[in-house]
């Protein structure tokens, strides 16, 4: 695996360049009309909850690490690359948000009677699907030929990242 970081402000625009969303993230569509599932004996389904919200993607050529307030820069290098034929990932592409995702399953069913949270389930809840998001960020990575981390004040401040997943995207790049 090639490793490239990018400081966010070298990056120069690119002119007329709309980010489309390509046929790439057709999983990620379709896992819209999904329902969160849930076992009858009150399980959680991580299989579907992945596929459903952030299923790992196989094949990529070029693994997108950045901080979320970098996304309108990132997506247009990231249309540059995919209208060069390369298979790109971004989550913003590909996944849907693990944080409401979250809140809508723990709203539907981590209340108690009075509509107030259950804290056990809530705390449960939380620790899957971070760890269901871990595990897809993980295995992306390992998929991915070429790792490319935007660099930027948003994500890096005295070499320490701000967000927990860019600092696992970087760790396992790093040992790949």
């Amino acid at each position: 695996m090639y490793k490239i970081v990018i400081d966010s402000d070298k990056i120069l625009e690119i002119d007329n360049l709309v980010f489309q969303n390509s046929s790439l993230n057709k999983a990620a569509v379709d896992a819209i009309n999904l329902k969160l599932p849930k076992g009858d004996d009150n399980s959680i389904n991580m299989e579907e909850i992945q596929r459903a919200i952030v299923p790992i993607i196989k094949n990529v050529d070029i693994f997108f690490s950045y901080s979320h307030d970098d996304k309108d820069k990132v997506e247009k290098m990231a249309q540059y690359f995919i209208n060069l034929g390369y298979k790109v990932f971004l989550d913003s592409l590909f996944w849907k948000s693990i944080d409401k995702e979250l809140d809508e399953y723990n709203n539907r069913y981590n209340k108690n009677d009075d509509n107030t949270f259950n804290y056990q389930k809530d705390k449960l809840s939380s620790s899957t699907f971070n760890m269901i998001l871990t595990d897809s960020i993980v295995e992306t990575v390992r998929n991915s030929s070429v790792f490319i981390f935007v660099k930027s004040k948003k994500s890096v401040k005295d070499s320490r990242t701000f967000s927990p997943w860019i600092y696992l995207e970087n760790k396992i790049a790093k040992t790949m």
